[in-house]
């Protein structure tokens, strides 16, 4: 699985622990009984639902402080698996460049939502991108 595909499946896992209001975690180990996933693409998306559950608390709060005038129940969970996924690869993935984990996640915003959600979900990410420079 190429790491694209390993995203667009750690997006999905993201979407599915809010949705059911379940830990990420347990997500993730029902979705390898599921998924045949090489080992690479098993670390790649561990490292991003075990990440974002671990840091949810930090990730939520700055989805919060940049969506302004939108509280989180307010952002559809499509949009909110995207921004969790990019807040998590450029905060916490030295190995992903900003612009690409950004560029991702928008992708993926556009893909499952729209246009709208994809400006939205940029707009974040971009003001976070040049806090962190």
């Amino acid at each position: 699985m190429n790491r694209k595909t390993a995203r667009d499946l750690a997006f999905k896992l993201l979407y599915q622990a809010d949705i059911q209001k379940e830990d990420g975690v347990v997500v993730f180990d029902i979705a390898k009984e599921e998924y045949e996933l090489d080992d690479k693409s098993k670390e790649y998306i561990g490292n991003i639902l075990y990440g974002v559950e671990e840091n949810s608390k930090d990730i939520n709060n700055l989805i919060s402080e940049k969506s302004k005038s939108w509280k989180l129940n307010r952002i559809s969970k499509i949009s909110l698996a995207c921004l969790k996924l990019g807040i998590f690869e450029v905060i916490y993935c030295d190995d992903i460049p900003d612009q690409v984990a950004a560029n991702e996640a928008v992708g993926l915003a556009k893909l499952y939502e729209g246009d709208e959600a994809a400006k939205f979900v940029n707009g974040i990410l971009s003001v976070i991108i040049k806090e962190k420079a």
